[in-house]
């Protein structure tokens, strides 16, 4: 009776075991068939920014980096048609060269004038792949990873910022250069930057219940946070506290300095603070639609010509030059960019 209840037992073991191994396999098959075919995992304007000579580059997670040139768009490729990120967390130019932050192939430099693709060098390391950070700063050449802290290129070699520089958050995703340092945005909160070490951080305690930050800026004097899930703080000097701009909730994705005032772009819309007579902040709602619906916007940019460019969530790039009306000036389908025809 006893050997027959313990092999029940394993029986009953086994087909559990089994059960769960297809629900896994399932469930896997499952994510992977959405990823394929839902646009947000296939061009996510993660980053935009102008060159000197008023070209668009565009950082997508999921299409690599572009271009935009006039009226074309083409992706950076090498003489050999190649490309080797995909997943671009942020662009930035450096020297004549496109540096982009990637997560899963690090760091990469592309001359445009050459065509050539490289990683940057001397390589950051192994501990350096995944990176969402990037910015070229007082300090520094900075980048952010994920899971991995900071790390800075001075003086022809990378100095990796952690626990012996007082870093203790190894989840960076922005940066933010201020007049004495520089500002991290990271998993647990910001750090600030001076000198090669942190000499002030916060981490919050009651403002905000969520502490991974995922945006820095600073305007009109005033340090805001976009944070990853409960929306636009700010810090208010005069009491030396965090505030909550209530109007603007959620994920916070981007900010642009746009007409002398603030845009900040998240899982809500467009939003534009401006400074009202009496001092306080004003807030808006812009009325940002696409297709009958209010997009995740992710990254924002102004072109040399004063207009405003807005990157969405499923690869969609708005644009205007007043902040009312916004025009679709080209999208991502089918993992290529569309510029939308222009009439005469």
């Amino acid at each position: 009776m006893k050997k027959r209840l313990i092999m029940l037992q394993n029986t009953a073991s086994f087909f559990k075991k089994l059960c769960l191994s297809i629900l896994f396999v399932f469930i896997s098959c499952y994510l992977s068939a959405v990823n394929i075919v839902n646009p947000s995992y296939q061009a996510v304007i993660r980053s935009m920014f102008f060159d000197s000579n008023n070209t668009l580059w565009i950082g997508t997670f999921g299409s690599g980096l572009w271009c935009v040139k006039g009226e074309t768009a083409v992706k950076a490729l090498d003489k050999a048609g190649k490309q080797p990120v995909n997943r671009v967390s942020k662009v930035i130019v450096r020297g004549g060269e496109i540096l982009v932050a990637a997560a899963g192939e690090g760091l990469q430099a592309y001359s445009p004038e050459s065509q050539i693709w490289k990683e940057f060098q001397p390589s950051p390391g192994n501990d350096f792949q995944f990176l969402h950070g990037l910015a070229d700063t007082s300090e520094g050449l900075l980048i952010g990873s994920v899971g991995s802290y900071s790390a800075v290129f001075k003086n022809g070699s990378w100095k990796k910022i952690a626990g012996a520089q007082r870093l203790e958050d190894d989840w960076i995703n922005d940066f933010l250069q201020v007049s004495d340092g520089v500002w991290f945005a990271g998993g647990d909160g910001i750090w600030k930057l001076q000198n090669g070490k942190i000499s002030e951080y916060y981490v919050p305690r009651n403002e905000w219940i969520d502490p991974e930050v995922n945006v820095l800026a600073l305007w009109n004097d005033t340090l805001f946070l976009g944070t990853s899930l409960n929306g636009l703080i700010y810090l208010d000097k005069k009491n030396n506290s965090f505030l909550s701009v209530g109007q603007i909730s959620g994920t916070v994705s981007a900010f642009q300095i746009f007409n002398n005032n603030l845009l900040i772009g998240g899982k809500s819309g467009l939003f534009e603070i401006s400074m009202a007579e009496n001092g306080k902040f004003s807030v808006k709602k812009l009325n940002l639609v696409v297709s009958g619906k209010t997009p995740h916007v992710k990254s924002l940019a102004v072109s040399s010509g004063g207009k405003l460019f807005a990157g969405t969530m499923n690869g969609e790039i708005l644009e205007s030059s007043d902040c009312v009306n916004f025009s679709i000036f080209g999208s991502f389908r089918d993992s290529i960019f569309y510029m939308t025809q222009r009439r005469n």
